[in-house]
């Protein structure tokens, strides 16, 4: 229903997802409110994400398993069955690839995060309409 993320000029801090059965999940540390840019999008009630985009990047962290930068998602960008599409949350500063699934929409999303955000998992479903159904014939 809401996608609330925070960020700096260069890397994705945080994002947390809003669903329709009153949960939320947040993926990396909301920085005590600092973030410098903070961005809120809510979804109609028949609104769905059916598209997003996903930046990945090597930053500079401290990680001491990674003295080398740490792959993290930099940057999001969600695109709704509506036609409405949000601001960039967070970097386009590292590699750029979509995800979605041609008739499918978000239902949820699974991450893993210590500071920042390590991965994303996008769950799709497919929402069957009456329309959509087989009707099978009496005979």
């Amino acid at each position: 229903m809401k996608v609330h993320a925070g960020w700096t000029l260069d890397t994705l801090e945080y994002v947390t997802f809003y669903y329709s059965n009153g949960k939320f999940q947040q993926h990396g540390l909301q920085n005590g409110g600092n973030s410098p840019f903070i961005y809120e999008f809510d979804l109609d009630p028949d609104e769905s994400i059916n598209n997003i985009t996903i930046y990945i990047g090597t930053r500079s962290i401290v990680n001491p398993y990674e003295p080398n930068g740490s792959l993290l998602v930099v940057g999001l960008r969600f695109y709704t069955d509506k036609g409405q599409t949000t601001d960039l949350l967070g970097s386009s500063n590292g590699t750029k690839s979509d995800e979605f699934v041609s008739g499918f929409t978000l239902a949820y999303i699974r991450g893993r995060a210590l500071a920042y955000i390590d991965a994303m998992q996008f769950i799709w479903y497919n929402q069957f309409s009456r329309t959509n159904t087989a009707v099978l014939p009496t005979y």
